[in-house]
């Protein structure tokens, strides 16, 4: 029998990208127009298992926000979440994916007066339908065509210099109720390379708080707008339009609102210059007018163990990944995480059966209840190793990956190094080789890039732990 196999690291994305693929629909992605009308539906991917979106109608240059949308992984389901303004006093109501075929997705809540189902089906790249029904299977059908845009060049070069770690000092309003010395942001790109995603914490000298806000940036194709989405504590959000006033300079004004809060509006301009930038908040007095608030000086970090990714093309034309990461721990630490069943379950999958030897294997499920051999079952085979030094590995396919991946198993490989920084650091490179410099495996490798780096921060984590 001729093994099917994938490199072992992304499969630590494969059992996700399978998801994606069946159950969740990432064709949404764009900005959708409902066929001769004025209103809109637009999708940003957030992560590979929660999409963002908005529904808006335009009249003129008026816009005018219809509801907020959500598509989301919890528990193992997929649910789509909306909220209407002015409407189930302003909560959000759920609905939970019932059916999904990979062009079809049905999602359903018969608690809810109307609509009890609400149905997407993919009919091709640009068009779409949606069905809205209730209990007696009365509703309507909208057709959509995704929106075709070209983004500025303006707008890509600040995401693309947004994109990292920037650090900024806090010493001047430092107090006992707010006692962050650094806030730190992480601007990261989604999958499109078209739009980013970000959030921003505090740090009491080496301790993390959990995120204060979290951000999503992108082109609306509609309006030809930069949108800047704002998300916070107590259902705190806030939306408003990027503007460039100068070369390497833009101003944000923002409406946010919250269960409990009226609406009220924040300004902020960012000056970028190299690897700085300054942020200035602006708030407004009784009389309107714009009073400056706090300042910030940020720098940008590269924070030595976050991880790094590139594509190079080797002599053979053929793509290889590597991906590299700094890991608080020794190499005997590193290697003892890939190799046993204890080191495995704690950043890899809840599940293992571990055989570590030439020509040995590791089996592995993400499904905490279930065994190994039961389907969805990961075998992934050793072919050699150098003690602490380096693993030779390739994993199994199903019928579940694409034809495109099936027929080239048996070239892709993943070889995993160990180097030894100093007592108490170590460097893990992964080479992931036999990717064709085609573009469908670019599209893939960029989902690959975002998956593994997930992966390898997970790693670290875990090495950071009492384990």
């Amino acid at each position: 029998m001729i093994l099917k196999k994938l490199t072992p690291l992304f499969l630590l994305l494969w059992g996700h990208w399978l998801v994606a693929q069946s159950s969740f629909p990432l064709f949404l992605q764009g900005t959708w127009q409902v066929d001769g009308k004025n209103n809109f539906e637009g999708w940003e991917m957030v992560t590979a298992t929660h999409l963002r979106g908005s529904s808006y109608s335009i009249n003129g240059e008026q816009k005018r926000s219809l509801e907020t949308l959500d598509i989301y992984e919890q528990n193992g389901r997929i649910f789509y979440a909306a909220t209407v303004p002015n409407q189930n006093d302003g909560k959000t109501i759920p609905f939970v994916l019932e059916y999904a075929d990979g062009t079809t997705f049905s999602f359903e809540n018969e608690e809810h007066d109307f609509p009890k189902k609400i149905v997407y089906t993919f009919r091709s790249d640009h068009k779409l339908s949606v069905r809205v029904s209730g209990s007696d299977g009365q509703g309507f059908t909208l057709e959509m065509t995704k929106i075709k845009t070209d983004v500025p060049t303006w707008y890509l070069q600040d995401i693309a210099n947004q994109v990292g770690t920037w650090v900024t000092d806090n010493a001047r309003y430092q107090s006992d109720h707010e006692p962050f010395d650094r806030y730190v942001m992480d601007w990261n790109w989604n999958t499109d390379h078209s739009s980013i995603r970000g959030s921003l914490y505090g740090m009491v000298r080496e301790e993390k708080s959990s995120p204060f806000w979290n951000y999503l940036q992108y082109w609306d194709a509609s309006s030809n707008e930069a949108i800047l989405l704002q998300t916070g504590p107590k259902g705190i959000s806030g939306s408003g339009t990027v503007i460039p006033t100068a070369p390497g300079e833009t101003n944000v004004i923002q409406t946010f609102a919250g269960p409990d809060f009226p609406p009220y509006q924040e300004k902020h301009v960012t000056v970028r210059s190299g690897n700085h930038k300054i942020t200035t908040s602006f708030h407004q007095d009784s009389a309107g007018q714009w009073q400056p608030g706090r300042s910030y000086t940020w720098y940008k970090d590269t924070f030595e163990y976050l991880p790094s990714s590139r594509i190079d093309t080797l002599p053979s034309g053929e793509l290889m990944l590597v991906q590299t990461i700094t890991l608080p721990a020794t190499v005997t630490q590193v290697w003892n995480a890939y190799t046993t069943e204890s080191g495995w379950k704690g950043w890899v999958t809840p599940v293992v059966e571990m055989d570590f030897r030439i020509n040995g294997t590791i089996k592995s499920h993400y499904d905490s209840t279930a065994h190994i051999g039961d389907k969805g079952t990961i075998v992934t085979h050793i072919l050699n190793y150098v003690p602490h030094r380096q693993i030779t590995m390739q994993a199994e396919l199903t019928e579940n990956f694409p034809e495109f991946m099936q027929s080239d198993a048996a070239n892709l490989y993943s070889i995993v190094t160990f180097e030894s920084l100093d007592n108490n650091r170590s460097k893990l490179t992964n080479y992931g080789i036999g990717y064709k410099n085609e573009k469908k495996w670019l599209d893939l490798l960029q989902f690959f890039i975002r998956g593994n780096e997930q992966s390898l921060l997970q790693l670290k984590k875990y090495l950071s732990s009492d384990n």
